[in-house]
């Protein structure tokens, strides 16, 4: 099996200081952290932590959304899950439910390390697949025929097949570009930095 998997039971709760939630991280690399794979259970409006030189990716993954309020007045609506937004972690940014707490998805990666990319996939027909983790937001996807509970993390440490009937993922890749082997379940909106 070219991968390990940490499976939602293995998560252990980290309390927000402000009180606004909990985090639970899933992987990390280096310390300070290179890359960082998290979900976070979001109970209240307030602002991100500012992460300068972090570049951040958020997507929902149970709740009814929220938005996401930038310096410049621009306003990004996250509603649809397990669909990936892209941020830097240098902007102010404030969080604002839209109705009662969400379950986040979060990646961070530090700009000086090599870049990486969060894709929405779709599983489908047996296919091959190059990323560095996958996170699955339905159950029953398998990876090399070991099948996925929702929210495990599967940490890769080469190429596998990836088969399902519809069920979605998260995908990280390195890179800017979509993971070899991976179909697009829609466009990944970017912010400049």
């Amino acid at each position: 099996m070219p991968f390990s998997r940490i499976p939602r039971s293995s998560w252990t709760p980290t309390p927000w200081a402000n009180g606004g939630g909990v985090t639970h991280e899933l992987h990390r690399d280096g310390d300070p952290f290179d890359l960082r794979i998290s979900v976070a259970i979001v109970g209240a409006d307030g602002p991100f932590s500012h992460m300068p030189g972090i570049d951040r990716t958020i997507a929902l993954l149970d709740g009814a959304g929220f938005t996401l309020g930038r310096w410049d007045g621009g306003v990004d609506r996250v509603t649809e899950i397990g669909q990936p937004l892209t941020f830097s972690g240098d902007e102010p940014i404030e969080c604002r439910l839209l109705d009662g707490p969400t379950l986040d998805w979060n990646l961070m990666v530090r700009r000086t390390s090599r870049p990486h990319h969060a894709t929405r996939v779709v599983a489908g027909s047996p296919r091959a697949i190059d990323a560095v983790a996958i996170f699955a937001i339905d159950a029953g996807a398998t990876l090399d025929l070991v099948r996925l509970d929702a929210f495990d993390l599967a940490l890769l440490d080469g190429p596998t097949t990836l088969r399902g009937d519809g069920q979605r993922l998260l995908v990280v890749a390195t890179g800017r570009h979509a993971p070899v082997g991976a179909a697009h379940a829609g466009p990944s909106p970017t912010r400049p930095r």
